[in-house]
């Protein structure tokens, strides 16, 4: 993973290397992010039409909660693997033997910690407790190992495994819900079934690439489980984000409004939720390359990363944004036009959660986790404020409108909390020259065609 120069080369050509590698992971990662996006998309057309809009946000419902309760569990696990494995702290046989373990433990403890939970939050539906119970006690497990293993994947920079595993939940849950429809079989149980298989298909990948991938038996070593919950638990309140892991503003939707607004507001996020695939896959890249990263490299990497999130950010969200008020009813159903309001402003929102995401990893990849928790942690406030005060008075708007708020005070945290590594908000948010044809080049390897085509002028060494 160490950028490290070939005997003989400049210092820009080594910084081009990098750049052409940058660029193909980013390309190859996106590609994949936009696929899931895409599918994703497909997936949600065919649930929502065969569901309906109340059973769409019953759906909704049921899944939420183990949702968050697996990713509130993780206590920062898969974020201290993909470190450590980029970083070489820990033998990777280690890592392997102890994913299992932790993840047999841990799901253990969300189930005895979550069935109570489950029956609370949901005491308003009787008719499906019972099914939210079975659902919970079946995905965490399934959830926890694929993400400990696929963070092994993403800090080895084993980009082409990640990006399968990522992918195969998407698709394996698109065939389903396709196999569901063919066959009209509207009940709910069938839904949350598939979703099911889709993730103890991704578990299995996972679990084949990580036994193909080591050269020695898996082991178990629990000094190295001690080191990855020091840095995890740092890490962890800020991938705890009351709006992104905890879905803050779709529980106040569903508890004050009701499942038809949460159906409606559900289609909203899914919309804008493929502008956040820029900064979800950038972080993904970022953190691993930053802990590979030498310690002089450390702040201009972090400084081209986050300009180059600002450059799709802005190309991606202006399209989707513009392109709402035809895409939501042709895909979803004119039913749904009124999400086509709360889709626009939650893709302003969401260009501000994406260059927080991005730049939130590259907090961590540097070493400093707790800086990433505090630019999370300032939003935590603002998120529960302004929902109990707007949701009430706007509704879904007035969550949407929070969700804005919270995020951008996000991106102002982390921009502050960069400073000490000698980034400047100019180094973070204004594209230069050099940003675009790096920007070009991913989009090339995007599009299939090699980065490595595109030959600056390099001088030769001396």
């Amino acid at each position: 993973m160490k950028q490290v120069a070939p005997v003989g080369g400049s210092d820009q050509e080594v910084e081009y290397r990098n750049q052409v590698w940058q660029s193909h992971r980013l390309g190859r990662s996106l590609l994949t992010t936009f696929a899931i996006q895409g599918l994703g998309i497909m997936s949600g057309a065919l649930a929502a039409r065969l569901l309906g809009v109340e059973n769409r946000g019953l759906l909704a419902a049921v899944m939420l909660w183990p949702s968050v309760i697996a990713y509130v569990g993780l206590i920062g696990g898969p974020t201290a693997y993909t470190y450590l494995a980029a970083n070489r702290k820990a033998p990777i046989a280690t890592l392997s033997g102890n994913a299992v373990l932790i993840s047999v433990l841990q799901a253990a403890l969300l189930a005895v910690v979550g069935i109570p939970i489950v029956v609370f939050a949901l005491a308003k539906y009787p008719a499906i407790v019972g099914l939210a119970i079975v659902f919970l006690v079946a995905f965490i497990p399934l959830s926890l190992l694929t993400r400990y293993l696929n963070a092994l994947n993403q800090g080895q920079g084993r980009f082409a495994q990640f990006n399968v595993i990522r992918l195969s939940v998407q698709v394996i849950y698109v065939l389903g819900i396709g196999i569901l429809t063919l066959l009209h079989a509207y009940k709910l149980k069938w839904t949350l079934i598939v979703v099911l298989l889709s993730n103890a298909g991704a578990a299995a990948i996972a679990l084949v690439i990580m036994l193909k991938g080591i050269r020695f038996r898996p082991r178990v070593e629990l000094a190295t489980i001690t080191e990855t919950f020091r840095y995890g638990v740092r890490a962890h309140l800020g991938n705890l984000a009351p709006i992104d892991a905890m879905q803050l503003d779709l529980v106040a939707v569903v508890l004050l409004l009701g499942p038809r607004d949460a159906g409606l507001y559900s289609i909203g996020l899914a919309t804008a939720l493929t502008v956040r695939a820029v900064g979800t896959t950038m972080g993904m890249v970022a953190l691993p390359e930053i802990a590979a990263a030498t310690p002089t490299r450390i702040g201009s990497t972090i400084g081209k990363l986050v300009r180059l999130a600002v450059i799709f950010n802005l190309l991606v969200a202006g399209t989707i944004f513009v392109l709402a008020g035809t895409l939501v009813p042709i895909i979803y159903g004119h039913q749904y036009a009124p999400a086509i309001l709360l889709a626009r402003i939650l893709i302003v929102a969401t260009v501000a959660a994406s260059l927080k995401q991005v730049m939130g990893d590259c907090l961590r990849g540097a070493g400093r986790p707790l800086s990433g928790t505090i630019a999370e942690v300032v939003g935590w406030p603002v998120a529960a404020i302004g929902l109990a005060i707007l949701v009430p008075r706007f509704g879904s708007i007035g969550a949407a409108t929070a969700v804005l708020i919270c995020y951008g005070s996000g991106v102002l945290a982390s921009a502050l909390l960069a400073r000490p590594l000698g980034i400047s908000f100019s180094d973070l948010f204004i594209p230069r020259r050099s940003d675009f044809d790096q920007a070009w080049r991913v989009v090339r390897v995007f599009l299939g065609i090699p980065a490595t085509t595109i030959r600056p002028e390099v001088p030769r060494p001396v």
